[in-house]
This record gives C-alpha cells, sequence and structure tokens, in this order.
C-alpha cells in the first residue's frame, strides 16, 4: 500500500511539474507577443527612459523564451517577433537619442544667446 501512495505522489509532482513548465513556456512566449505589440502600437511616443525600459524588457523576455524548446513553427514565429523588436528597438532609441540631443542643443544655444547678450550689453 505504502509503494502505491509512493507511485502516487511521484507521478503527481511529475505531472504538477510539466504542467508548471508548460506554464512558463506558455508565458514567455505570450510575454514575447505582448511586447511586439505593444512597442508596434506605442513605440512612437516612447522617451528615451521609456527605450531604456523597453530594452530591459525585453533582454529579460527574450532570455526566458530561450529556455524553452518550441516547435519549429512556433519557433519561426519567436525569431521574427524577436527581429520586430530589436527593429524597434534600434530604430526608436535612436530617434530619442537624437531628439534628446537636439534639445539639449538647443538649450545650450538659448543659454550662449542669453551669455552673448549680457556680454554684448543687450541684457534688459
Amino acid at each position: 500500500m505504502k509503494r502505491i501512495q509512493g507511485i502516487t505522489f511521484v507521478w503527481v509532482l511529475a505531472v504538477g511539474m510539466l504542467l508548471c513548465s508548460c506554464s512558463s513556456k506558455q508565458v514567455a512566449y505570450s510575454d514575447l507577443k505582448k511586447i511586439t505589440k505593444e512597442l508596434r502600437d506605442y513605440s512612437e511616443d516612447y522617451t528615451l527612459s521609456d527605450w531604456k525600459d523597453a530594452a530591459l524588457d525585453f533582454k529579460d523576455i527574450a532570455s526566458r523564451v530561450e529556455q524553452y524548446d518550441y516547435s519549429r513553427e512556433k519557433r519561426r514565429e519567436i525569431r521574427r517577433m524577436e527581429g520586430e523588436c530589436a527593429g524597434y528597438l534600434l530604430k526608436g532609441a535612436g530617434s530619442s537619442a537624437v531628439r534628446s540631443i537636439f534639445n539639449i542643443t538647443e538649450e545650450i544655444k538659448a543659454g550662449v544667446e542669453g551669455f552673448l547678450d549680457i556680454l554684448l550689453g543687450r541684457d534688459r
């Protein structure tokens, strides 16, 4: 009787671990799908800080996805989504950095103009 209980316990434990593994596998895939959609739909409004956060999220999700085996079809879809995310990240972070540089440049230009106004006697 104890042997049957032991076998039953091991069987239940194995099934539980399998279900948990499948769940984690699906969550990783779903998270990749979600970040791909978020980048596609909302990235035009991202700030440089948003891009940094998105890059960290993508790195975390991609590393979780790599832990699991997927079918050939699912792996192809994963690679497509990873490529799409990488494209958005490169494009967006670059344009966000350029916007930040232009904003800083305008601020510096205004500061220099104010400084020159004082030096040249054009103060109020």
